[in-house]
């Protein structure tokens, strides 16, 4: 049966902008690293040409970029990895908090839930911060019941997240091909020899392909969970429409949930300006999805 206490006015609820302000803090760190490895894989392919236009052995370049290599794949992953755990969990709290579920604090987390939104629930007073926060998702769910504004809104994010990641492995695999292009054909006019091809070209570009292989792969791996995700929302949602909420269907939601967090939590993160880029595109088509929701639930009711 489902919930008649669910009201979305919860999400700008002091508790739950905690949370989303604490989870934005985390993210706020990844963007960050994130930043810092692009200077280095765009320092590295500085280097690499550098190198791959030598006719000479180049050294240097070579000891720099191995050092850059280990400081991305060692202390700056690990920013990501833990600041991405941090917020994923927040941003799950979040959910459940506005959807009048139990935040859940049994998931693994590397530190104290108080210790980290005490800062936040420090500013949410303030306007700024609550403008930003305020209406996180479409008021329109508040006309669901609370299993299928849930689920809504578990559509909705996992269809901007799916359509996000497919235009970003579309430029990054792009840019990539015409960097290796661009490289090989500059270190082909000196002579090629392995001995150069490995100083001159594979070494010095080496963290940027050891950045660019693993975030194909996460990439491609995330856009695929979201699709998958996407597909049984959907069934899930035209069977709620067609029988209703009954415990099984509410069950499936919070599994749902769960698997979520879970994404979130291991996929490899989209840089934040390409966020800022698409917010225009992906603000049209998720009010289009959401008005295509309303409607199918105003058929069934």
């Amino acid at each position: 049966m489902a919930s008649t206490d669910f009201s979305i006015n919860r999400q700008n609820d002091a508790e739950a902008l905690r949370y989303r302000a604490a989870a934005d803090r985390h993210y706020a760190k990844v963007a960050l690293a994130r930043r810092i490895e692009g200077v280095i894989v765009v320092g590295s392919i500085a280097l690499g040409f550098f190198s791959a236009g030598s006719a000479t052995l180049q050294l240097v370049p070579a000891l720099w970029a191995l050092a850059f290599a280990v400081a991305e794949s060692s202390l700056i992953y690990h920013v990501v990895l833990t600041n991405r755990h941090a917020g994923a969990q927040l941003a799950d709290c979040f959910d459940r908090c506005v959807f009048s579920e139990l935040p859940n604090l049994h998931l693994p987390f590397p530190d104290s839930l108080d210790a980290l939104t005490v800062d936040s629930g420090r500013h949410v007073g303030l306007g700024d911060l609550v403008d930003r926060l305020s209406n996180w998702y479409d008021r329109r769910l508040g006309a669901f019941p609370r299993e299928i504004a849930h689920l809504a809104a578990l559509r909705i994010n996992a269809f901007w997240d799916a359509a996000l990641r497919g235009s970003y492995i579309v430029g990054m695999c792009a840019i990539a091909s015409v960097v290796a292009i661009a490289a090989l054909f500059i270190f082909s006019r000196n002579g090629v020899t392995t001995e150069r091809l490995i100083i001159n070209v594979l070494i010095p570009f080496s963290p940027a392909i050891l950045w660019f292989a693993r975030e194909l792969v996460e990439q491609i791996d995330a856009r695929a969970r979201k699709r998958d995700l996407e597909q049984c929302i959907d069934v899930l949602w035209d069977a709620s429409n067609g029988i209703g909420v009954n415990r099984s269907i509410a069950a499936e939601v919070d599994y749902l949930q769960t698997l979520l967090f879970a994404y979130r939590r291991t996929d490899g993160s989209v840089p934040s300006w390409l966020y800022r880029t698409a917010r225009m595109r992906l603000h049209r088509d998720i009010t289009l999805l959401m008005a295509r929701l309303v409607q199918q639930r105003r058929l069934h009711t």
